[in-house]
């Protein structure tokens, strides 16, 4: 949004290869997830929280008729803190064929601490 609303040029291009990446990833996590899925074994996808694959049609109609599990998750409720050691937010959620797994990673802010929302240069330093 913030690239087309400035028309920023650049900022499209990078996008645009982003999205082209993502793409051809995805075509082979979906072979590999396939070959895992025979075997009984278990399935994860993890990204930020409001990221936009998960809208992706081509990630919907994968996770969409599999019974998939949701964990929302806080960095801070796992410690994540900047380098001023304060907690950090950053919500991601991550999507898993195994409802023990699912429930373990499950963690969120309790509210009992300030903590700064990742955003920026601090969101990409805690990848």
């Amino acid at each position: 949004f913030y690239y087309k609303q400035n028309n920023d040029q650049e900022g499209l291009k990078h996008l645009a290869s982003l999205w082209k990446q993502f793409r051809s990833l995805w075509a082979n996590f979906v072979i590999v997830a396939q070959a895992v899925e025979k075997t009984d074994g278990i399935i994860c996808i993890e990204w930020p929280r409001r990221c936009k694959y998960w809208y992706d049609r081509r990630v919907v109609s994968f996770t969409k008729p599999r019974s998939f599990f949701e964990s929302r998750i806080h960095g801070c409720a796992y410690g994540l803190v900047d380098n001023n050691k304060v907690p950090i937010l950053k919500p991601w959620t991550v999507k898993s064929t195994s409802k023990l797994l699912s429930d373990g990673l499950a963690r969120e802010c309790d509210g009992l601490h300030e903590h700064v929302h990742c955003g920026g240069k601090l969101c990409k330093s805690s990848d």
